[in-house]
């Protein structure tokens, strides 16, 4: 019986989600129109206030999609819907670096993961080449995921000690 130590937990990960960088879009395009009225500008005035309201509404739509896929990660969490893996590491593919839609993957006990650090996903995704600490063949480890339609999303992750 191996004891095992957490690297990731979705649960107290601090950059699964904010709201912050969402908002920087909407808030500078709010700040620039600010500005043109203030110093009565008005070359370029239409031309902002429609491009400020376009992205402001590509950066809502991105956001609420971002958001829905979180919230599902923690509703799936919540119902016990997470499976546990554990052993060894096998079939291990580094991430192309030159290939960014490429991704890093492995298998333990016949159960296959996928991820990049280049597409953002509700799980760990981190790459070896990038400081991920799933890096080879024969590592111990211990997973939980959820089963999604394209891929499992690696929940927590815990290394053999």
């Amino acid at each position: 019986m191996n004891d095992f130590k957490l690297v990731y937990d979705f649960l107290n990960d601090p950059n699964t989600f904010s709201w912050a960088d969402k908002m920087l879009i909407p808030m500078a395009g709010i700040l620039l129109i600010s500005y043109l009225f203030k110093k009565k500008i008005k070359k370029f005035r239409v031309w902002v206030i429609i491009l400020t309201i376009f992205s402001s509404g590509v950066s809502i739509f991105a956001t609420t999609l971002e958001y829905t896929g979180y919230a599902d990660t923690i509703k799936a969490i919540e119902k016990g819907e997470t499976l546990v893996v554990e052993g060894e590491v096998t079939n291990f593919k580094h991430l192309d670096d030159k290939n960014h839609s490429s991704g890093e993957s492995f298998k333990v006990n016949g159960v296959k993961f996928i991820y990049s650090d280049y597409h953002r996903i509700h799980g760990y995704h981190h790459t070896c080449s990038l400081g991920g600490v799933i890096c080879e063949d024969g590592q111990v480890i211990r997973l939980s995921y959820i089963k999604d339609n394209l891929f499992n999303r690696i929940i927590k992750l815990e290394l053999a000690e």
